[in-house]
């Protein structure tokens, strides 16, 4: 087995990308909305909340936007959005923006989508099966370690956990990452993703705690490596 890490993004780069988007975030709370423009951009988003009590709760731009950063709706990699809400501003900030959109565009089109891409093939020809995705127990452990009251960031940002699910996951009494984790191999396995190990790690990367990740691409290169 050959394994091939694609995760060769330089951190110049990735510190572009991570500014350019706080930049936008800072133009888009400062521009001045009435009520009712408002809430016509918060009507947008409403299923993504799936709160009423934390829609209802919503009075500025800033507010909205921290909940869809945390809904995993928005972010530095995940600007689609964003132009939602850019479209129904006035025209000289929906310029300005409009720029910086742009920009952010064509510098994720330099970075891969995932940390690290895994061939299991050498020579071109794909596998007529894609391996069944698991975690060792050093690495579970160590997330579930780590990420500690942060896991409905983490489980938001893993993309294929439900928000039912982290409601269940909300009551349940052991170690709840942990739990996020068994959810999300099922998931990969069930929806057969291409590339789980890169899904787990952009998480990471998502909620902000490249320490973590850093640790967890170095176990898993050498479990790779001892396979």
């Amino acid at each position: 087995m050959v394994l091939i890490n694609s995760y060769s993004m330089e951190n110049q780069r990735f510190d572009i990308v991570e500014e350019n988007y706080h930049h936008i975030f800072q133009l888009l709370c400062q521009i001045k909305l009435s009520k009712e423009k408002l809430e016509l951009i918060k009507s947008k988003f409403k299923d993504n909340i799936n709160s009423l009590r934390r829609y209802e709760n919503i009075d500025d731009m800033k507010e909205l936007l921290k909940i869809l950063e945390k809904r995993c709706v928005i972010g530095h990699d995940n600007i689609v959005k964003l132009y939602d809400i850019v479209e129904t501003v006035d025209d000289a900030s929906k310029q300005k923006i409009g720029k910086h959109l742009t920009n952010q565009s064509f510098w994720l089109s330099k970075i891969p989508s995932t940390p690290i891409n895994l061939a299991f093939c050498q020579d071109t020809q794909m596998c007529s099966t894609i391996p069944e995705f698991s975690l060792s127990v050093e690495v579970t452990d160590y997330i579930s370690s780590n990420i500690k009251r942060y896991w409905q960031n983490f489980a938001r940002a893993l993309q294929i956990i439900q928000e039912k699910e982290i409601d269940r996951i909300e009551e349940f009494d052991g170690n709840k990452t942990k739990k996020c984790l068994e959810i999300f191999v099922h998931e990969a396995n069930f929806q057969r993703l291409s590339n789980p190990y890169g899904t787990l790690l952009n998480a990471l990367e998502v909620i902000k705690r490249r320490d973590i990740k850093e640790h967890v691409e170095s176990l898993l290169m050498a479990s790779f490596k001892r396979s």
